[in-house]
């Protein structure tokens, strides 16, 4: 066959939970290949969320504060309060730049099909620990994947147009696909 295999590295490390799409079984763009455990950066989000509730009331408390100075015809320096916004400015966002970082790897954690195929490998079982950069998963893009087979006279039969066969490698056992018979001549 002519493809070109990809393989998928892990964005964290995070434990695996499940592998929902078996090696050479079709998936459709988006699919999840491997399901990981995403409690700890949920979590990590939560809290900064939290986090920037509080700076912000913080901010709202403090222009709550300058505008009863004024009112009330206060003659404070300002300097202190201008400090204050400016931390609390930077805090804010300080808080929106580290949540930005954690949604972004919450939303690319688990590995999707890049497009319509067929995953080839899993290089983790269910319950190991996925490392951060190591492969995760191999997979090959359904347009990519054309086999042309040349069979002894008469086998053809065995394969009329619409059958569906499971191609496999000599090389390497892994490499598995399903596939369905387009034509056949004798």
């Amino acid at each position: 066959p002519e493809a070109s295999v990809v393989v998928l590295k892990a964005a964290v490390t995070l434990p695996v939970v499940a592998l929902p799409v078996a090696a050479g079984e079709p998936v459709a763009k988006g699919t999840v290949l491997v399901e990981l455990k995403l409690e700890k950066i949920e979590r990590e989000l939560r809290q900064l969320q939290k986090d920037l509730r509080t700076i912000q009331a913080e901010k709202r408390n403090q222009a709550s504060n300058k505008e009863v100075q004024r009112g009330g015809g206060s003659t404070l320096s300002q300097g202190p309060s201008r400090g204050v916004e400016t931390d609390l400015a930077i805090q804010e966002a300080d808080a929106m730049r580290d949540m930005l970082e954690v949604q972004t790897r919450l939303s690319i954690a688990e590995p999707r099909a890049p497009e319509d195929g067929y995953p080839v490998r899993n290089f983790y079982a269910a319950g190991a620990e996925a490392k951060r950069r190591k492969p995760l998963v191999s997979f090959v893009a359904a347009t990519q994947t054309a086999l042309t087979v040349t069979l002894e006279e008469g086998a053809a039969a065995d394969f009329p147009p619409g059958a569906e066969v499971t191609v496999t490698s000599g090389a390497d056992a892994a490499l598995r696909f399903r596939a369905t018979v387009v034509s056949s001549a004798a």
